[in-house]
């Protein structure tokens, strides 16, 4: 089974949302800030196909608690039973797969060949009474009843996993022995034979009740009271779960029933589960999640199962592709966006790979600071350090914000660009020995800010003609540390330098700090984040000396964007 399209409407925290799952990946991969409404997805898709009569709606699961606008979920799905499309049931109501966000069709009827879909919609108005259809363009609706949703293989896997291995209404484990039609009959046959088990123990204790009831009026036969499990209709009247030989399955760590429960949800039914899982991670070391998220990918035993799951872990995102990840954030109007963070641009894809791959946290983020190489990077590192210093005040990591390797290159535009589309508040952190004109203003224009050095510097000449005499020499002293005193010597000779000068507590010329810097930038003495952290350190050290300056300016202004 397949999820195509969803729309939210007044669900929650969510006034309003479109999201589309194109038909060539199993997965999507939830993720964003900590409000933007991943979990409350899942729990639209769970309730849209809500296998039971009763759900248990309050005014809080309006968005703002406002029930004058009714919820409105409606999910188009494919991959369903055969039995719903006969004609009395749903069969007029077939349609067409959607393309996606960019689908101009001009009709919902199917093509004469190929899948077809059909669109469930809940509506909740403010009665609180939920209401469940078939919908296809002008036609009048049509109801679906419980029974029909529950032919639906729509299971969620939460943190609750140990009911899943018990017999029980809301297991995995009994829906999936309905499933095989061998629920109903081993039940009755359970409960038949419990209701003849003698129960003595029970007996005994209650043997004087007949005494107790007869002055209220209430006569019972004394010397024949028993107590028995009492048969109503074809439910177990005892709990039962799985035992692996002496123990409970139920008993398992939490991973270990978590995956029993997704195991389960995938074989719900012939053609294909989908599964509803909220932060796939818990409980789950490196090695299982990416043992399940190649299990998942593959869509079970016919390839027709989808997974829609939530993620925080930087190693989910290390494990997954770029078409398998959806960036959800909320936007001013209250409404919701879901952004796939895959790209029509074959390098901006290569880029986000790359990324999930070196630095997957920066997509867990809010906020990116994409920096240019990794020297940028190290700087930045260098500043959070320095922001939490300063009278223990917040650091630019704890206000949501990551940095991204760019790598170099004007590709790192192109990405910037991406990220802004995918709901990302984006800025870029760049040297300026190369001209991009152009390409900054287009990133100001996407309100992108662009943090960067005096036209043909490097990050390596700003710092080196804007850090005081001492914190040349501090950042000197490093590359040696970092590099070696001979080679270091010897590369400043070859430019007129004398190494032994430079240190001595003279004053540093013009044209030596253009040498120094030159030399830091071609020889990548600070070319590592490792590396561009402490350059970082020497220059924050002497941040005070530098106000004014360029450099000194810029990182201040950074400093600003990330934390206010």
């Amino acid at each position: 089974m397949r999820l195509h399209e969803l729309t939210i409407k007044n669900f929650r925290g969510i006034k309003k949302l479109r999201a589309f799952f194109p038909e060539d990946s199993a997965l999507a991969c939830l993720i964003g800030a900590g409000d933007a409404g991943k979990s409350t997805v899942l729990s639209a898709v769970e309730w849209v196909f809500w296998p039971r009569y009763s759900l248990s709606v309050g005014d809080i699961d309006f968005f703002g608690c406002d029930t004058r606008e009714s919820i409105e979920i409606t999910a188009i799905v494919s991959g369903f039973p055969d039995e719903l499309i006969r004609e009395d049931k749903f069969g007029l109501y077939q349609r067409r797969i959607p393309g996606g966000e960019h689908d101009q069709g001009a009709s919902d009827d199917p093509a004469p060949s190929g899948d077809t879909a059909l669109a469930i919609r809940l509506t909740i108005r403010e009665d609180l009474e939920p209401q469940w259809d078939v919908i296809k363009g002008d036609r009048e609706r049509k109801r679906i009843s419980a029974a029909d949703r529950a032919r639906m293989p729509v299971c969620r896997v939460d943190g609750n996993g140990s009911r899943d291995s018990l017999w029980g209404r809301q297991s995995l484990l009994q829906r999936y022995a309905s499933a095989k039609d061998a629920i109903k009959a081993t039940s009755i046959l359970a409960a038949r034979e419990l209701s003849r088990m003698a129960l003595p123990e029970l007996d005994e204790a209650t043997e004087g009740i007949p005494g107790v009831v007869e002055p209220f009026g209430v006569s019972l036969s004394e010397g024949e009271i028993s107590n028995r499990f009492i048969m109503s209709g074809s439910s177990t009247p005892a709990q039962v779960g799985l035992f692996d030989g002496p123990a409970p399955v139920s008993l398992l760590g939490e991973g270990s029933r978590k995956l029993f429960s997704i195991a389960l949800g995938m074989r719900l039914a012939s053609t294909g589960s989908l599964l509803l899982i909220d932060e796939i991670e818990g409980g789950l070391e490196p090695h299982r999640l990416r043992n399940l998220i190649s299990q998942l990918r593959s869509g079970g035993e016919n390839g027709g199962s989808q997974a829609l799951f939530t993620t925080h872990s930087p190693v989910v995102l290390q494990e997954l592709c770029h078409g398998e990840l959806y960036s959800m954030c909320k936007r001013r109007d209250a409404s919701t966006s879901i952004h796939r963070l895959s790209s029509d641009d074959a390098q901006v894809r290569n880029d986000i790979q790359a990324q999930l791959r070196r630095s997957p946290d920066a997509f867990l983020s809010e906020r990116v600071i994409v920096c240019e190489g990794q020297t940028e990077v190290g700087i930045v590192r260098a500043l959070d350090r320095y922001q939490r210093g300063r009278n223990k005040r917040v650091g630019i990591a704890a206000m949501g914000v990551c940095t991204s390797n760019a790598a170099g290159g004007n590709n790192m535009f192109k990405y910037a660009r991406h990220l802004v589309s995918a709901g990302y508040e984006t800025c870029i952190f760049m040297d300026s020995d190369v001209d991009y004109s152009e390409e900054k203003t287009e990133m100001e224009s996407l309100s992108v800010r662009i943090f960067d050095w005096e036209n043909g510097l490097s990050t390596e000449r700003q710092v080196f003609k804007c850090i005081p005499d001492e914190g040349i020499r501090e950042a000197l002293r490093l590359a040696v540390e970092l590099h070696g005193e001979d080679s270091i010597r010897d590369q400043l000779s070859n430019h007129g330098l004398s190494l032994s000068e430079v240190l001595g507590n003279g004053v540093v010329s013009g044209d030596a700090r253009c040498k120094l810097g030159h030399q830091a930038h071609a020889k990548g003495w600070y070319k590592s984040e490792t590396n561009g952290e402490l350059l970082g350190q020497v220059i924050l050290r002497y941040i005070d000396n530098c106000s004014g300056t360029k450099l000194g300016l810029t990182l201040e202004n950074l400093l600003e964007w990330s934390v206010g």
